[in-house]
């Protein structure tokens, strides 16, 4: 007798629209954690709470992305992820800029430039059931 394992298998709605991934060994090698949380993950969620983005952007401290910088620490989004890349920020990069840097219209790393409308994410994640 043989069980279909996938009868057990869905897909649910994500509560976010993005991801933040943040590497705890960057963190770690500059001094920037405490009690296995790095500094870094709690500033950005702060500044993402602060421009209304708390609940929709998901911040998740990663082991390693294996970029391993000299000086710097390694974030990353979906979409970056998606597009092959990567962003190292400075030792002293607090939250605040981390959120400008990755999500600015403006940004250099969205293509932007000064008046850009490029979206930020979206408050409720549209998604697509696959079957």
């Amino acid at each position: 007798m043989s069980i279909d394992k996938r009868a057990d298998q869905r897909t649910e709605p994500a509560p976010w629209s993005e991801v933040v991934l943040v590497c705890a060994k960057c963190a770690a090698k500059l001094g920037r954690g405490h009690r296995g949380k790095t500094e870094l993950r709690g500033e950005i969620k702060q500044a993402l709470k602060h421009h209304g983005l708390g609940k929709t952007v998901r911040v998740v401290e990663v082991s390693c992305l294996d970029l391993c910088p000299k000086g710097g620490q390694t974030v990353a989004t979906a979409r970056q992820l998606a597009a092959g890349r990567l962003t190292v920020v400075g030792p002293q990069a607090d939250g605040a800029a981390v959120v400008r840097l990755l999500f600015d219209p403006a940004s250099p790393l969205l293509g932007g430039a000064a008046g850009s409308d490029r979206p930020m994410p979206s408050r409720r994640p549209r998604l697509r059931v696959v079957e």
